[in-house]
């Protein structure tokens, strides 16, 4: 019954997790401009570390009583190394706040992965649908900010105009534009920057595909939130992310794609590679003179 409970506890804190972490930014943000530095909202701050913290003190927990020790893989032993890692770079860093920051936010995640990755989750399904709920509201508005509301929206909850490096002391920008133009606003939605939002972009795909791959009841919303995902990481403009998702598109196509649909796929791309390339070329090098095509023909047969 003690570890029925436990199991209870750490399914509804990891539920509160997955729901409401998309909404950080924005929320601590909005708090920040309503109440100001006072001191709950500070401590509001770190809600995530906190159920972050619960969650794995739980699991351990369980661990100690079942007295079954995790078989740890290469993955956990990588992250194990690439957090030792991070623990030996305390010893050179001057600011040690610094240091704490970078451990908050790039190890911990990976730590956090490892220890729940070895707990027998009950209703994985319910957390999953869960998550992509929570991300389906997070993608719908960040469309809508990026491409129909005004630039300055956000402004009605705190976020700032400022457009330079983060500052501490300086809210989030309600509109990060792309590159020295303010014609556009780099998508970002709830989340504090485009790249971060590109990376949770990134973990909803993941999500979705399972509900590609078979045929459910959820196939057509699933196959039309992941074309809405795929829009919102292009309007990202994050090369780190693109680089991620073509990265990942790449490892799924040869692991997970069945051979048929794979070929089917290589000529399909194929195809639209030479027509994109034919239709450039007629579009911007060929004149229409008949001498000269087809248009590849200037290129590849004039004299040098």
């Amino acid at each position: 019954m003690r570890a029925q409970g436990l199991k209870r506890i750490r399914w509804i804190l990891l539920l509160l997790l997955v729901v409401a972490a998309p909404f950080h930014a924005f929320l601590i943000t909005w708090l920040k401009d309503a109440a100001g530095e006072a001191p709950w909202v500070i401590g509001m701050s770190a809600w995530r570390e906190g159920l972050v913290l619960l969650i794995a003190l739980v699991v351990i927990i369980e661990i100690l009583l079942q007295k079954k020790w995790p078989q740890f893989d290469w993955v956990d032993w990588l992250i194990l190394g690439y957090a030792l890692l991070g623990a030996i770079f305390f010893f050179f860093q001057e600011n040690k706040t610094q240091w704490l920051l970078g451990l908050r936010f790039d190890v911990v995640p990976f730590l956090f992965y490892v220890i729940v990755r070895h707990a027998h989750w009950e209703r994985r399904g319910r957390l999953v649908v869960a998550a992509i709920v929570s991300g389906s509201v997070v993608i719908i508005f960040g469309l809508f900010h990026a491409l129909l509301l005004p630039q300055n929206f956000l402004t009605h909850f705190g976020y700032s105009t400022y457009q330079g490096q983060f500052e501490p002391d300086i809210a989030l920008s309600t509109c990060q534009h792309l590159e020295h133009t303010d014609l556009f606003c780099r998508a970002v939605s709830t989340f504090g920057g485009p790249t971060r939002y590109g990376t949770y972009l990134l973990f909803i795909v993941g999500l979705l595909l399972p509900f590609l791959f078979h045929k459910n009841r959820g196939r057509t919303l699933a196959a039309g939130l992941f074309i809405l995902t795929l829009l919102s990481l292009v309007l990202t403009y994050s090369r780190s992310i693109w680089i991620g998702a073509g990265g990942a598109a790449i490892v799924g196509f040869f692991c997970f794609i069945p051979k048929k649909i794979k070929w089917k796929l290589v000529l399909g791309i194929f195809a639209l590679a030479v027509l994109a390339l034919l239709g450039w070329k007629i579009g911007g090098i060929w004149d229409g003179k008949p001498h000269e095509f087809p248009p590849f023909a200037g290129d590849c047969f004039s004299p040098q």
